[in-house]
C-alpha cells in the first residue's frame, strides 16, 4: 500500500512539472502597458514604451475607461483607435488595430488576435479622431504565444 501511494505522489509531482513547463513555454513573452490620452494621439514609439517580443501569436487585450473631464466635455464619446506596430528600419509596420468606444459608467474591454507574427520590437499608438474633452486612461496586455 506504501509503495502506490509513493508512486501516485511522484505521479502527481511529474505531472505537475510537465503541465509547469509547458505553460511557461506556451508564453513566449507577455508585458503589461497603459496610456493616458487627453487630447487626440499617443505613440508608444515616441515615449520609449517598447515590448520587445518572440516569434508567435500576438494577443492584445485591454480596458479603457474615462479617468476625468475637461471643462465642457462633449456629450458623445469618440472612439479610441488603439494601434499596434512592429519597429522596422525605415518604415514601421502596422500590425493590426482595434476599436474601443469608452464610456464614463464603465470600463470598456477588449481582446484581441493579431495572428502569427515575428520576434521583433513593438509599440503601442492611440488616437480619436477629435478631443472630446473626455480623458482616457488604458492598461492592458501584449503577448505571444508559441504556436
Amino acid at each position: 500500500m506504501q509503495l502506490k501511494m509513493k508512486k501516485t505522489i511522484v505521479s502527481l509531482i511529474l505531472a505537475t512539472i510537465v503541465s509547469s513547463i509547458l505553460a511557461i513555454s506556451a508564453f513566449a513573452n507577455s508585458y503589461t502597458w497603459s496610456f493616458k490620452l487627453d487630447g487626440t494621439n499617443m505613440d508608444g514609439s515616441s515615449n520609449g514604451k517598447i515590448y520587445s517580443l518572440d516569434a508567435g501569436v500576438l494577443g492584445f487585450s485591454g480596458a479603457v475607461s474615462v479617468y476625468s473631464l475637461d471643462p465642457n466635455p462633449t456629450y458623445e464619446l469618440e472612439p479610441v483607435k488603439i494601434l499596434v506596430y512592429e519597429s522596422k528600419f525605415g518604415l514601421d509596420r502596422l500590425v493590426g488595430s482595434t476599436t474601443v468606444t469608452p464610456s464614463r459608467q464603465s470600463t470598456q474591454t477588449f481582446f484581441t488576435n493579431f495572428g502569427s507574427q515575428p520576434a521583433g520590437s513593438y509599440y503601442i499608438k492611440a488616437y480619436k479622431d477629435k478631443d472630446d474633452g473626455n480623458n482616457i486612461e488604458a492598461t492592458g496586455s501584449i503577448n505571444t504565444f508559441n504556436n
